[in-house]
């Protein structure tokens, strides 16, 4: 009687409703029948259990509807387990579809379990059959992609848009609630509103955006289409002869609209996006919206691929642009060749009018490639912020402009040529002020293009491609122009007469200085940056602690300052020469004169002084140039050394890439002693220092995926009763972990314990190679087991039994040894089934009663159960320890479930006192040894058990291993919940905080590891718990800087000799001096020492 009235609880154990019967008239029976024919197999057991329990005669009629139910359960059953086949396995959706309406004809009244597994059934199928149908869309897409068939690629993607579009309503109708729907602010959650008011109000939002996504898609459509008209009409405009560069820029105007087109769909993009962070919020799972991830998908694309919506718009500047710039640049560079050959034949009516269809050509250059300037901003310094889409090609830009000035001189330089033939050099007053006028025209135009020069060379980014070689041209045309006008100038001086001689003698000796050395002085002090060391001092290391006092130059100062002084001393040196040239070897008469012949003397020696600086000043520029190349060479080898540690690193080599870092810093002293070079002080040096963190960093992270890994093994090897393999596991993971870590790791502790009891059960029932007695008690045993032999083979019962009490012989010195053998305890079972097959039944029958017995005893918690019981209550325990074994969690919080789990869960310390703890945690230690040595015994019966016995062995193994925690209970669903609310707090806090911040670290840390604690299956703590980690070993890291480290010394030394508010002081230097020394933790276990002794809180 007992054990049906308990089979029909565990049958109702996950039933919550409830049947009331509708007449007094009609019996129990019959109604229970009607229920059953009803398929209300809930309702109907409900009313069977009371039945029953009223009346006790009916047994065998509500055996039998039990029965019935029972058959009809299997049956459905069996078909759940197809579907799971069908779905998860086989991935059939149809033959999924067709079982799952045979389960709902089977079972038209399901528990909410069943409605919640059917519908993640459906769900599951569904998923996958729209992932499938999502990639090969995706995939046709990417295709048109390919050959730029945009808008056959936007066709396709307005069709990946509404997969998932019934989400919400689902997720509505799941979550039956009498709370009235409204629309609610998504940017605040509010717990007392109702989770469908979310789901309403973020499915009416997301519809929205992907509704303007589609309108949007088809006005992109039309754009383009226009925007290939206009293309091709701008290819026609390029192809004349002179560009019409008004109509194309009109053309063009419609590019404009492309930064327009790509915010609108980024700010789609933006807003799905925080939906589907807002509905990981909002969910239990913390999972995403599959509506809005595959919308989001359809507009960036699948990662490693280009394509997507955004993907389309980003490329249609760069499709049409880039052929415009390619055929004018081809142009330009043919008409520019042909244009320089025949200026430098002196064809200038032919040379003129390709020069004004090159500027033309400069022109629609430089017209389209400032449309860049839609995409990108540019500051002074070439700082670039905002889209970086083909940033390189708007060095095309500068080269436009630049080449409008070249050919504008050329074509001055054309006009000037042609004014010198024509000019009358008849009255040479006029012609000299003409000559002279544009010799100090051509001398300023080479200072204007030196300067330009400079300013191109001198770009390290967004360089010019042609404006170099063009302005070299341009430089060379214009040295020739004033070569010719110092040879007419020569010329006419000689043609002059006596008096016209002696006048210009006169004007132009007047302007020749004195010996005087000024100039020199000046050169002397320009060069001082380069020749004057300086002191600096520089960082080494990310936290500050290396600081390096330097020896420097400033070259760059020094060039410049002789560079501007060149210019003025080579126009000055070019006069005197000029001067000489015209009047030495001319009117020998001017001689005669002592004042005119003097004058010329202190003209040359004039020439001959700034001859000697302009030397000086070489010799300074080339010191000064000199410093510039070697430390740029420095700065070069320090830049490949830092790449060539970087792919050390990135190939996890991390001693060649420390190696190779201290070489770096070495070549950047090389590179400082030379010149203040900004880069390797700015960025080289941070660069090599912040990689050597990195390494650190990573050293951490492979450390922690190491152990990660270690774990996730020893887990596996533990869960398949490998136990020895699973120890060794866990303890090579803690050594890992010690490597880089002085604290325990969060889960490893734990793994140990529980091989360790596991260890605990098998030790002693193995000899090991290892031990003393190994040869002796081998021995023994393998004599036992010849004599053993010897006597089943043995057909004289005296000598059977006299090989058998050999046998026993040998087997009893071993266990004296070794108790626990299971080669010697087994084989004393054969030998005693042998020697008497009844008396062996009855010591079977009786151990295994014994030991069960106390098993159920122990995990009962009573010291007495009456032995017609125990059936019932192995009966009650079997669905749970099958649940273990299936991991499937049916029976979550129920009593016996709750026996089990208090042998591995942590006794709860909650309102109760330490002698009280200790007594439960002696009691459940008492009771688990109990558990273990009838484990063990039934690991030996199981080994000998008749085939009708061993399926009862097996059974009570399974409840022992459940409770021993080999075999874990599948996690309570409220567990479940309570480990998903602490494990999504714990990230917002992580998302919130200062992730410098020890303590708040160590905080999340441990409610993490509650969490963990409460659903060891969840896959993501471990890897948030693996990134603190990580955060915390970087911290860790963190040293004092120089003179806080002497400080906290100090401290050190007065906390010793007991001057607590000296070390407080300094503490308190420390601490202001750098938020960050807060985290040193030498430093934190100073304050928590000196805070005991004077009781004050140590605080800034």
């Amino acid at each position: 009687m007992k054990q049906i009235i308990i089979m029909l609880f565990i049958i109702l154990f996950s039933t919550t409703l409830v049947y009331s019967k509708g007449s007094s008239e009609i019996s129990d029976i019959d109604i229970a029948k009607q229920l059953i024919e009803e398929k209300k197999y809930d309702e109907a057991i409900k009313l069977l259990t009371t039945y029953s329990i009223e009346n006790p005669k009916s047994i065998y009629e509500v055996q039998e509807l039990l029965d019935t139910v029972r058959v009809e359960r299997e049956k459905i059953n069996t078909l759940m387990d197809d579907l799971i086949t069908a779905i998860y396995d086989e991935e059939d959706f149809e033959k999924g579809d067709l079982i799952i309406n045979k389960i709902k004809d089977l079972n038209p009244n399901p528990d909410q379990l069943s409605k919640v597994f059917l519908r993640n059934a459906r769900d599951a199928a569904t998923f996958v059959v729209n992932r499938k149908k999502f990639k090969t869309l995706m995939d046709q897409a990417l295709e048109f992609l390919k050959v730029e068939e945009y808008n056959n690629a936007l066709d396709i993607y307005l069709l990946c848009l509404d997969f998932h579009r019934d989400e919400f309503d689902l997720l509505m109708e799941d979550n039956e609630t009498t709370s009235p729907i409204e629309n609610v602010d998504l940017n605040v959650i509010d717990e007392d509103v109702s989770l469908n008011s979310y789901y309403n109000t973020l499915k009416n939002s997301s519809y929205l955006e992907v509704n303007q996504i589609k309108s949007s898609v088809e006005s992109l459509k039309n754009y383009i289409i226009l925007l290939q008209d206009n293309m091709a009409i701008v290819n026609t405009l390029i192809e004349e002869e002179e560009i019409n560069n008004e109509r194309l820029v009109s053309t063009l105007e419609s590019i404009k609209e492309i930064p327009d087109i790509i915010d609108n769909f980024t700010k789609i993009n933006s807003k799905l996006f925080d939906y589907n962070e807002l509905f990981s919020k909002i969910t239990i799972e913390g999972s995403k919206s599959n509506f809005i991830t595959y919308a989001t998908l359809t507009l960036d694309g699948r990662s490693q691929e280009e394509e997507g919506i955004l993907y389309i718009i980003n490329s249609l500047f760069p499709r049409y642009i880039n052929d415009i710039v390619s055929k004018l640049e081809n142009r330009i560079n043919s008409d520019y060749k042909i244009a320089v050959d025949k200026f430098d034949s002196g064809l200038y009516d032919e040379s003129t009018p390709i020069f004004n269809s090159i500027s033309s050509s400069l022109k629609a250059l430089r017209d389209t490639t400032s449309l860049w300037k839609i995409f990108i901003d540019i500051d002074d310094n070439l700082n670039i912020t905002g889209r970086d889409i083909l940033v390189d090609k708007y060095s095309y830009y500068g080269d436009s402009q630049v080449g409008l000035q070249v050919i504008d001189s050329f074509k001055t330089i054309t006009q000037l040529k042609i004014d010198l033939e024509s000019f009358d050099n008849e009255d040479y007053t006029t012609y000299r002020n003409y000559i002279n006028e544009n010799l100090i025209l051509a001398k300023t135009r080479i200072s204007e293009w030196n300067k330009i020069e400079d300013n191109i060379n001198k770009r390290t980014i967004l360089k010019y491609k042609k404006a170099p070689l063009w302005i070299a041209d341009i430089k060379k045309e214009i040295e020739k122009l004033e070569k010719r006008y110092i040879d007419q100038e020569i010329t006419l001086v000689s043609n002059l007469s006596r008096e016209n001689f002696i006048d210009i003698f006169e004007v132009d000796s007047d302007e020749i200085v004195d010996g005087s050395d000024a100039m020199g002085d000046a050169i002397r002090k320009a060069a001082l940056p380069t020749d004057s060391p300086q002191n600096i001092k520089v960082f080494f290391d990310i936290n500050n602690t290396d600081e390096r006092e330097l020896l420097t130059y400033n070259p760059e100062t020094a060039l410049e300052n002789l560079e501007n002084i060149e210019l003025e001393y080579s126009q000055y040196i070019t006069k005197l020469e000029g001067f000489i040239s015209k009047f030495e070897n001319e009117k020998s008469y001017i001689f005669e004169n002592k004042g005119f012949s003097s004058r010329f003397d202190s003209a040359l020696k004039s020439l001959e002084l700034a001859t000697v600086n302009r030397d000086l000043l070489n010799r300074y520029k080339n010191e000064a140039i000199n410093k510039i190349t070697l430390s740029k060479e420095s700065e070069n080898r320090g830049v490949t050394t830092y790449q060539n540690a970087l792919n050390a690193f990135e190939r996890e080599d991390f001693n060649v890439a420390r190696e190779l870092i201290e070489t770096g810093k070495t070549i950047s002293e090389t590179a400082i002693s030379y010149s203040n070079n900004s880069y390797v002080i700015n960025e080289l040096i941070p660069s090599l220092y912040r990689l050597n963190d990195e390494i650190k960093q990573e050293e951490a992270r492979i450390v922690i995926r190491d152990v990660r890994q270690l774990i996730t093994l020893g887990k596996t090897q533990y869960l398949e009763g490998a136990y020895i393999p699973a120890s060794d596991l866990f303890k090579e993971a803690e050594l890992r972990w010690a490597e880089i870590n002085t604290e325990p790791h969060p889960e490893i502790p734990y793994w140990l314990a529980l091989t360790r009891d596991a260890l605990a059960i098998e030790s002693g029932r193995y000899l090991s190679v290892t031990e003393p007695l190994y040869s002796i008690l081998a021995g023994y045993l393998s004599f036992a087991e010849n004599a053993y032999r010897e006597g089943v083979k043995e057909e004289n019962k005296v000598n059977k039994l006299k090989s058998f009490a050999v046998a026993d012989s040998y087997l009893l010195k071993v266990l004296e040894v070794r108790p626990l053998n299971e080669r010697a305890r087994f084989l004393q079972l054969q030998v005693l089934k042998s020697k008497d097959p009844e008396s062996f039944k009855v010591i079977f029958r009786n151990d295994f009663n014994r030991y069960r017995s106390n098993v159920l005893k122990a995990i009962e918690n009573v010291n007495f159960i009456e032995p017609n019981n125990e059936e019932a209550i192995l009966l009650a325990y079997e669905e749970i320890v099958r649940d273990a074994y299936r991991l499937n969690p049916r029976y979550s919080g129920s009593r016996r479930r709750v026996l089990l789990e208090r042998f591995y869960t942590p006794t709860s310390t909650v309102g109760k006192s330490k002698t009280q703890i200790d007594r439960e945690k002696s009691d459940i230690e008492d009771k688990r040894k109990i558990i273990n040595e009838s484990y063990t015994r039934f690991k030996d019966l199981l080994k000998i058990a008749e085939d009708d016995q061993k399926n009862q062995v097996q059974q009570i193994i399974n409840l022992s291993e459940v409770a021993l925690g080999f075999k874990r209970l599948p996690v309570d669903t409220s567990n479940i919940r309570e480990s998903d609310a602490i494990f999504v707090n714990a990230q917002n806090k992580l998302r919130s905080i200062d992730q410098t911040d020890i303590d708040s670290l160590r905080g999340i840390l441990t409610d993490l590891q509650k969490a963990l604690s409460l659903n060891p299956n969840n896959q993501e703590i471990p890897v948030v718990i693996d990134d603190i980690l990580v955060m915390l070993g970087e911290e860790s890291n963190f040293q004092l800087a120089p003179n806080e480290d002497r400080l906290f010394r100090e401290a050190q030394k007065d906390f010793i000799e007991g001057n607590y508010f000296e070390a407080r002081d300094k503490i308190l230097i420390i601490l202001r001096a750098n938020d960050k020394n807060k985290n040193y933790p030498k430093l934190k276990e100073l304050i928590n020492r000196v805070e005991i002794k004077i009781k004050v809180e140590i605080t800034i």
